[in-house]
């Protein structure tokens, strides 16, 4: 079953390189523009050779490769890992709290605090994942 794009997360800002090895390449310089709007591109290359490293697809008539150009919305960005950021701190600092106290891990079965120690080493993983996202963004 074929999904149209609009449904799918694939952002409309892509540009699609052709190389054609027939006259349909004039065709499709020709009419670019309307292919680049049914397409949903942002625009259609036609060098002579095709970058190398790209996910290629051929034909008799022609070669094509997509490039997928990823636009973050910055303040949005910084405003979702800062949420995600507290979220994990209270994760982390409720485990920890769980942790140190002494009558839960005198109580409590070894797989269940196994499985809490494993949870509280998984959420300082994505911490500082999170925490690497967040500087890495552009300080805008």
């Amino acid at each position: 079953m074929m999904i149209g794009r609009r449904r799918m997360t694939v952002a409309p800002v892509t540009v699609i390189f052709w190389r054609s090895t027939m006259d349909i390449g004039k065709f499709f310089e020709e009419n670019s523009a309307i292919i680049e709007k049914l397409a949903r591109v942002s625009e259609l290359r036609f060098p002579d050779v095709l970058t190398t490293g790209l996910a290629k697809h051929a034909t008799a008539a022609f070669e094509m490769a997509a490039v997928y150009e990823r636009k973050i919305d910055v303040p949005a960005e910084r405003e979702r890992l800062a949420k995600e950021i507290v979220r994990l701190e209270k994760a982390m600092q409720s485990a920890n709290v769980r942790l140190a106290n002494v009558g839960f891990m005198s109580k409590a079965p070894a797989h269940i605090v196994d499985g809490l120690k494993k949870q509280a080493a998984e959420t300082g993983m994505l911490l500082a994942k999170a925490m690497g996202e967040l500087e890495a963004l552009p300080k805008k």
